[in-house]
């Protein structure tokens, strides 16, 4: 891959996500923001949230969220598909080179991005970073 300015998309499909996106965006913007490498190159990203027609304020929060920063976006699906089309939706409109998959209830730890991007760059080979989670859910199964 050709070194030069790194360009990142987070992709957040949605639906019914008045509850969390707040959280789930400003963990999202947090992360592009704190994106450093070793050459202090600019990221130049982009937060797209994929909205499959939902019926709360989620369209709202997120115009909200792109009046403070201009990275993020809102598309809304014409139809209701369900979150698989929403993500595929989201790579076709997105213009980033590295894509970044986050559900509208999930956050980002603050150096997810920079962590992720610094291990695709330092290594042509590499095609994919794959991370853990952690869950905060005490009734989850601990085998899940």
């Amino acid at each position: 891959m050709p070194r030069g300015v790194p360009s990142a998309v987070i992709i957040i499909p949605a639906y019914k996500a008045a509850k969390t996106l707040d959280r789930t965006l400003e963990s999202a913007v947090r992360s592009l923001r704190q994106y450093t490498d070793v050459e202090k190159q600019p990221l130049q990203a982009e937060i797209l949230v994929v909205d499959d027609l939902s019926p709360d304020e989620t369209p709202d929060i997120v115009m909200a969220w792109s009046k403070r920063d201009p990275a993020v976006r809102l598309h809304r699906n014409a139809v209701n598909r369900g979150p698989g089309f929403s993500r595929n939706e989201g790579v076709r409109r997105s213009t980033g080179t590295f894509l970044f998959f986050l559900d509208s209830d999930d956050v980002f730890y603050p150096n997810h991005v920079s962590v992720c991007l610094n291990a695709l760059l330092a290594d042509d080979s590499v095609g994919y970073v794959f991370t853990r989670m952690k869950v905060e859910m005490p009734t989850m199964h601990p085998d899940w």
